[in-house]
């Protein structure tokens, strides 16, 4: 998957429009590219799994580790 940015008029920086993604098929010899664009906003989300680092990288979420919890 890859989201499609655009530059903000008189800014430096970028919003998402889109997200180009690739058919999951078996066979590997036929993927189709697909582009969905949006009208409004892209909400980015894998699930569970590895959320937290695609929204930092993303600039939305900023890590802040909570420390140590002991086990009781």
């Amino acid at each position: 998957m890859r989201v499609l940015l655009d530059k903000q008029d008189g800014s430096e920086e970028y919003a998402a429009k889109g997200v180009e993604y690739i058919s999951a098929t078996d066979d590997k010899e036929e993927k189709e590219k697909f582009v969905a664009k949006a009208k409004k906003e892209v909400i980015l989300s894998t699930g569970a799994f590895m959320t937290p680092q695609l929204l930092e990288l993303s600039g939305v979420y900023t890590f802040q580790p909570c420390g140590y919890i002991p086990s009781r």
